[in-house]
């Protein structure tokens, strides 16, 4: 799977005999972080899918230096990719001019271009938007520029997630209320 990076199933030596040999620690180093990350995206989106269509609140707490922090783990904020690209407002917000670009300067953020001027990050993905030319969500699948970002990203959720409330954005911009969270 493009989005889970290989870790949408156990590591194919799991059962294997291989594994039980006392000297060989490489394979099961590489066996147990592998599927370390197979139990994490399987308990993530077993929690999104309890919590699909439920109002929640994630609980947080305050640090000595008085920074943020949540109290799950699982689905939140602040966890991997995948849980930060399922996660939507239950209430939204209309976007103003100033917000779109705050959006779009995100959505270059998770393609891989971080390293850029701010500007240059939105006329980025101003221009990737533009040659994109896609309205259906199955038609993002199909598209190279998107398969190459999927390939490429680290946070190849997040980068769908923003991609497709932009393509709603961009059907409704007066009237859309905008709901996905933006992680700088």
């Amino acid at each position: 799977s493009i989005i889970f990076k290989k870790y949408n199933r156990k590591h194919i030596k799991t059962d294997s005999k291989d594994v039980l040999d006392i000297k060989n620690k490489i394979l099961q180093k590489e066996i147990s972080a592998h599927n370390s990350y197979y139990f994490l995206y399987k308990n993530i989106l077993s929690i999104a899918i309890i919590y699909e269509k439920l109002d929640f609140y994630i609980p947080t707490f305050m640090d000595f230096r008085g920074r943020i922090y949540c109290y799950g783990f699982y689905l939140s904020y602040q966890g991997s990719d995948i849980a930060r690209a399922l996660i939507d407002f239950s209430e939204g917000h209309i976007l103003e001019k100033n917000d779109i670009d705050s959006c779009l300067h995100f959505l270059a953020n998770t393609a891989g271009f971080n390293k850029l001027t701010i500007n240059e990050r939105i006329k980025w993905s101003i221009d990737f938007f533009k040659k994109l030319n896609v309205f259906n969500y199955l038609d993002l699948i199909k598209n190279e520029n998107v398969l190459k970002i999927l390939n490429e990203s680290d946070e190849c959720g997040q980068f769908l997630s923003v991609l497709i409330s932009l393509i709603d954005y961009y059907k409704k911009p007066k009237s859309y209320v905008w709901k996905t969270p933006i992680c700088f």
